[in-house]
C-alpha cells in the first residue's frame, strides 16, 4: 500500500495582506528598504568590479571584500525577513 501525500499547506498570499499582514509589511519595513538598499549597492559593487577587472591596476580585491561583505549583509535581511514573515502568517 502507497502512504498517501501529506496535505499542502495553505499560505495567505502576499498579495493579500491584510489586517495582522500588513502590520508585519509595515513593522519590517526598515528592514525591507535595508535589502533594496543593500541590493543596489551590490549592483554598484558588480558593475565596478567588471570595470575593475578589464584595468590591470584595478582594485579587484577590495571590490570583492565588500561584495562578500554587502552579501553577508543581505542574507542576513533575507533570512530575518523570512523567519518574520512566516511567523507572523503561520501565527
Amino acid at each position: 500500500m502507497v502512504p498517501s501525500a501529506l496535505p499542502v499547506p495553505r499560505w495567505p498570499s502576499l498579495n493579500r495582506c491584510t489586517g495582522r499582514n500588513r502590520k508585519v509589511m509595515k513593522m519590517d519595513s526598515f528592514e525591507w528598504t535595508e535589502l533594496d538598499r543593500l541590493t543596489a549597492r551590490l549592483s554598484e559593487l558588480q558593475s565596478r568590479r567588471e570595470a575593475a577587472a578589464q584595468d590591470p591596476l584595478g582594485p579587484l580585491r577590495g571590490i570583492d571584500d565588500e561584495i562578500r561583505l554587502v552579501n553577508k549583509q543581505r542574507s542576513w535581511i533575507v533570512t530575518h525577513l523570512t523567519r518574520s514573515l512566516v511567523h507572523h502568517v503561520a501565527a
